[in-house]
C-alpha cells in the first residue's frame, strides 16, 4: 500500500469577516443569516454590529410571538427598512406634537439614516406558519484569512457603545 499526501494549494482569498446572526421562532425553529465583508470595511459595519448587540440586549430571552422590535432605533435602521414608524419611541427627537405625521416621519427617517449611512441591511426572517418575526438569538463574528481558515473574533465595545447597549435593555414598547 502506498499513501500519497497531496500538497495544500494556496487559495489566495481576500481576507474578510463574516457576521452570523442567529434567529429563533417558537420553541425549535431556527434561522441563520450571514453577511461577509472585506477587512478594510470594518468601520462601515461597526454600526451594524452595534445594532445587533442592542437588538439582542433589548430582548435577551427573545420576544413573544406578536411582539416586535419596531421602534428600537438600531432595529429600525438596519433591519426594518423604515416600516410603520412609532413616533412615541422617538420622543428624544423632540417630535412632541409640534410636527405633523409626515414631518415627524421624515425627521425619524433622517435620524435612522444617520445611524446607518452605508445602508447596510439584513432581512429579518419570519416564522413560516404564523408569519411572526423571529427573535434574535445571538450573533458571532469570524475572521476568514487568505487560506480560508476561520478564526472566532471577540468584540470589545467602547464606553459610548456599551451605554447604547445598556439603554436597549430598558426598551419597551
Amino acid at each position: 500500500m502506498k499513501i500519497v499526501h497531496k500538497e495544500k494549494t494556496s487559495r489566495n482569498l481576500t481576507p474578510r469577516y463574516r457576521i452570523d446572526v442567529n434567529f429563533i421562532h417558537g420553541m425549535d425553529g431556527y434561522d441563520k443569516k450571514s453577511i461577509e465583508f472585506n477587512i478594510e470595511d470594518i468601520k462601515k459595519y461597526s454600526g451594524f454590529i452595534l445594532a445587533l448587540a442592542t437588538c439582542n440586549a433589548a430582548y435577551p430571552d427573545g420576544r413573544s410571538d406578536y411582539d416586535d422590535y419596531f421602534g428600537l432605533p438600531a432595529y429600525d435602521a438596519f433591519f426594518a427598512g423604515y416600516p410603520d414608524i412609532y413616533s412615541e419611541c422617538y420622543d428624544f427627537l423632540d417630535l412632541d406634537n409640534k410636527y405633523d405625521d409626515e414631518t415627524s416621519s421624515k425627521k425619524i427617517i433622517k435620524y435612522l439614516k444617520s445611524l446607518n449611512p452605508n445602508e447596510i441591511s439584513m432581512e429579518h426572517p419570519k416564522e413560516g406558519i404564523s408569519g411572526c418575526y423571529s427573535s434574535f438569538d445571538g450573533f458571532s463574528i469570524t475572521y476568514i484569512d487568505s487560506e480560508g481558515d476561520i478564526t472566532d473574533v471577540d468584540i470589545i465595545f467602547n464606553a459610548e457603545e456599551q451605554e447604547k447597549i445598556e439603554e436597549a435593555k430598558k426598551f419597551t414598547f
